[in-house]
């Protein structure tokens, strides 16, 4: 092997840590592999948002909290299945619903408090604004307390949780117990992923079919502490949610990391210019350097911020977004004042 190639590989991997060896390295590096590693160093941080959003599914947010979801979702699936509803996705992988259908609304009322915890409707908006004008319409607040006007004190109010059959798709949104606190809300989801003729309430209830439908309310009840029946409905129901998500997950993965994508190249570019402007001084040594001299350097530099985004990517996912962003902005501004900096 070569001197100078020996040179090379020691400069690119010193590069990580050393300001000089990165100059040096970009100074003797060719443009074709200044370009690869400038796609190397913005597609690596961008791995754990990519990981983390393709590992969200729709029912993610019932990991660590049901919400008494466990409950509520049984009880209604077990009215909707008495009732005989029919949630049919069509060769379209749409629901046709009937009118009686539209004005149908199911909800779980607690019998010790009388609020009502979750409600089930169905609408055939379609559009996004229609949709949203839909959900306004239905998602009030509710007076937690009526006993407070009798103390003169303000009003307490909560939300329902709600679930939206649409026609051409499931949305949700969940509310913290006894409160107007949004724990989680969903985007349009849709019937893509169900066989034509699938009835959704069948679904959830498949694997209950040795289930009466006993019309005795304390029949009801025995059923609803059954917890072989309420789990499996539960598991049901989380993977109606993954189904209905997972085109709109993949999307939004999708667009996320295109996103991120553009930011970093562009910030690295803003960097590399960076570089160029600061070293445009007199009493610079290294004003000679060229726009694309500096490029090169920005490029090798931004190697270490690349390797480290990734790295605390995994670590910490929630924050993942922003790791290269702020080792890149110390690493260029550290470079800059020590190795580029003005003759004194």
């Amino acid at each position: 092997m070569k001197s100078t190639t020996k040179t090379f590989l020691a400069d690119a991997g010193l590069s990580l840590f050393s300001n000089q060896r990165a100059i040096d390295a970009a100074k003797a590096s060719p443009w074709w592999l200044t370009i690869l590693l400038s796609f190397v160093a913005i597609i690596i941080p961008i791995v754990p948002m990519t990981v983390n959003s393709a590992n969200t599914k729709g029912s993610t947010f019932l990991k660590s909290n049901s919400y008494n979801l466990d409950k509520t979702l049984p009880y209604l699936t077990y009215q909707m299945a008495k009732d005989d509803f029919s949630l049919t996705v069509n060769e379209e992988k749409k629901i046709e619903y009937t009118y009686e259908d539209l004005n149908k609304t199911y909800a779980y009322t607690n019998q010790l408090t009388g609020r009502i915890e979750l409600k089930v409707v169905f609408s055939e908006a379609t559009g996004k604004n229609d949709k949203k004008v839909f959900i306004k319409g239905i998602d009030t607040d509710m007076i937690l307390s009526s006993a407070n006007a009798e103390e003169n004190k303000e009003a307490s109010y909560y939300r329902s949780s709600l679930i939206v059959f649409f026609n051409d798709g499931l949305y949700f949104k969940i509310y913290s117990r006894d409160t107007t606190t949004k724990v989680s809300e969903s985007g349009y989801g849709d019937y893509k992923k169900f066989a034509s003729g699938t009835n959704l309430v069948e679904y959830l209830f498949k694997t209950n079919e040795e289930v009466t439908k006993p019309t005795d309310e304390q029949a009801v009840l025995s059923l609803m502490a059954d917890s072989t029946y309420t789990k499996s409905v539960y598991s049901q129901w989380k993977s109606l949610l993954n189904k209905s998500f997972e085109n709109v997950q993949a999307q939004s993965t999708l667009y996320l990391s295109l996103t991120y994508l553009g930011v970093y190249a562009g910030l690295s570019l803003f960097m590399s210019l960076l570089i160029f402007l600061l070293t445009r001084g007199k009493a610079n040594r290294f004003n000679y350097l060229t726009i694309l001299a500096c490029f090169k350097i920005g490029t090798w530099a931004s190697l270490c911020p690349g390797i480290l985004g990734l790295i605390l990517g995994f670590l910490l996912p929630q924050y993942a977004m922003m790791f290269f962003i702020m080792t890149l902005g110390m690493r260029i501004m550290w470079l800059s004042m020590k190795q580029l900096r003005p003759q004194e």
